[in-house]
């Protein structure tokens, strides 16, 4: 989870990879702070500079490079799909169910409905972009399954619209 989504909410270990954070300002240093009390029994902090420098306690230092993951399970939001996609798909969605296996296209994701294959997500652009980065460094895009479906709606809209945001599994060819 973000930072800014665990707000309220308590782990029992928290990793915290803060790449260049600098507390130059008061909205910096309260999401540092909201991060650092998540913790209930452990926080570990990865930091690229000098931030903590000053704080007496055991700091472990570790050097080695590591290769990157075989697998990526990235749990999109509402920024990765095509809101206005949906807007016209709430018959479509409402028979849907988190858990359910969505197939695999090249910008949509698609379930069987009724005998019927029909696209029910969209990618946004910056999402296909991320996703063709992750291509470029050699991740297949293997499962897709429906986390959430959630109501959405948009700041013109008189009507929510049922959207879903899905998970997907890359894996390492």
């Amino acid at each position: 989870s973000t930072i800014h989504k665990s707000k309220g909410r308590e782990f029992d270990t928290v990793y915290m990879l803060l790449n260049n954070v600098s507390c130059i300002n008061d909205e910096e240093k309260r999401k540092i702070y909201v991060g650092l009390t998540r913790a209930k029994e452990e926080l570990y902090i990865h930091c690229n500079n000098n931030l903590f420098d000053n704080i007496t306690t055991n700091i472990v230092c570790d050097e080695n490079v590591y290769d990157e993951p075989s697998e990526i399970m990235l749990q999109l939001s509402y920024r990765d799909v095509v809101l206005d996609f949906f807007k016209d798909k709430k018959d479509t969605v409402i028979k849907l169910r988190s858990g359910d296996i969505l197939q695999i296209e090249e910008e949509h994701l698609c379930a069987v409905i009724d005998g019927k294959l029909i696209k029910v997500i969209k990618y946004s652009k910056a999402f296909k972009e991320k996703l063709d980065f992750l291509k470029a460094k050699g991740y297949e895009l293997t499962t897709a399954t429906i986390r959430f479906i959630l109501a959405w709606k948009g700041k013109d809209d008189e009507n929510e619209t049922a959207i879903v945001l899905p998970d997907l599994s890359l894996k390492k060819r």
